[in-house]
């Protein structure tokens, strides 16, 4: 298996705060409040408020990462998580810093651009949660509102657009000489999405279609379904579940066929070919066989399913799935994403605490150094002198000060 996230996700998120409702916590921090659900509202319910969408998104990745073995989330507050849902899972929820999300869609609706939907965010989260780990969270950046209809876009076509979700619906903003989003303040504009059969070189396809290069029949690149027995030269071409049969030649013009991904025991070249939530082990070095690696002692060479890791030393060696770390128990390297190995593993550092990198800290936190030394400290407000966005309340440093998102002029 190649070095990809690999996460199982279910909507059941007791082991990070949850999604469900959640006891209040007073002023002080120093006790629970148990007030009946009729008197408090879990902010990740429905509707879900702007300024708490970018920490439910956190909430939701950090609870897949739990649940798919990433490590023991415990021992984290995910409601409080900034940027980063671990130690390595970094959180841009429709491509911006979760700290910095409000902000930017306040921006598109005070300019009558956008209408944005709570209810359909909370329905979005459900739905990520509820994915396959293989199909949901593809790689440690994580965007777990991506393709979701939150808002009510009113751009028209062919007017320019600063932000994806400003276009009216069936429409996408593009790059204007190309198919994709270009973030390129004031060069990208709406325009309609392809239909199937329709070419995507400068329009991107309707969610959930696939756009195929095509040199025979319909020749450039065209929308196809991805569905089984549709037209593809890659695996990502097909919907999930399935994988791209292609014998021979350059993967430019078509010729593969979606069918049904393999079961265990049946080969492949990397994770997509598997059904369900078996990996494909051993392809680094030789073709790979599809695995059910969530059980103690399966063959594995980089990652297991469920609460386990693999002992390969490293990437591509064969190794066996053992017990995942917990804390207290000895460690060399990685106790997982929500813990910090130093000797033993144990929760990430609170404030004041040494760091040797940003991510020994509570993922609320950044490191900041001082000299040859590191310490675990709070995001710096509007004002202060910064390096990184990682280090401003506001989630971003600019022109070496932490303040307000950089947005694109807009026009209502």
């Amino acid at each position: 298996m190649r070095r990809a996230l690999v996460i199982v996700v279910g909507l059941a998120l007791a082991a990070c705060g949850q999604l469900g409702p959640a006891p209040a916590i007073d002023a002080h921090g120093d006790a629970a409040l148990t007030l009946s659900d009729a008197r408090v509202k879990d902010p990740c319910a429905a509707p879900i408020a702007v300024d708490d969408l970018g920490d439910c998104a956190a909430r939701a990745v950090c609870a897949a990462a739990s649940r798919c073995g990433l490590g023991d989330s415990s021992a984290t507050r995910c409601e409080a998580l900034a940027r980063r849902a671990g130690n390595s899972l970094e959180v841009v929820p429709l491509g911006v810093n979760s700290r910095a999300l409000a902000a930017t869609i306040r921006v598109t609706e005070a300019a009558g651009r956008a209408i944005y939907d709570g209810d359909a965010a909370a329905a979005c989260l459900a739905a990520f949660a509820a994915g396959s780990c293989k199909d949901v969270l593809r790689s440690r950046t994580v965007d777990p509102l991506a393709d979701c209809a939150l808002f009510r876009g009113k751009v028209a076509d062919g007017d320019t657009c600063v932000v994806p979700y400003e276009c009216r619906p069936g429409s996408a903003c593009v790059y204007a000489l190309g198919n994709f989003f270009a973030d390129s303040c004031g060069l990208d504009v709406c325009r309609p999405r392809a239909a199937l059969g329709e070419a995507c070189a400068t329009a991107p396809c309707a969610t959930g279609d696939h756009c195929v290069a095509m040199r025979t029949g319909a020749t450039g690149d065209r929308c196809t379904t991805g569905a089984l027995g549709a037209a593809c030269n890659f695996d990502g071409d097909c919907d999930a579940a399935l994988r791209c049969n292609y014998q021979i030649g350059n993967r430019d013009d078509g010729a593969g066929t979606c069918v049904a991904a393999s079961q265990v025991g049946g080969e492949c070249s990397n994770d997509h070919q598997c059904a369900g939530e078996l990996l494909c082990v051993g392809e680094m070095t030789a073709l790979g066989q599809c695995r059910d690696v969530s059980t103690v002692g399966a063959a594995c060479d980089d990652r297991c399913v469920g609460r386990l890791v693999c002992d390969a030393d490293f990437a591509g060696d064969l190794g066996h799935c053992i017990a995942a770390p917990g804390i207290g128990d000895a460690c060399s390297s990685s106790c997982g994403e929500f813990l910090r190995c130093f000797i033993d593993c144990e929760p990430l550092g609170d404030v004041g605490f040494n760091c040797n990198n940003l991510f020994d800290c509570r993922t609320d936190l950044y490191c900041a150094f001082d000299g040859f030394t590191g310490t675990c400290a709070r995001p710096l407000p509007d004002g202060q002198g910064c390096t990184g966005d990682e280090q401003c309340a506001s989630g971003a440093c600019d022109s070496g000060f932490c303040g307000a998102p950089r947005t694109c002029p807009l026009s209502s």
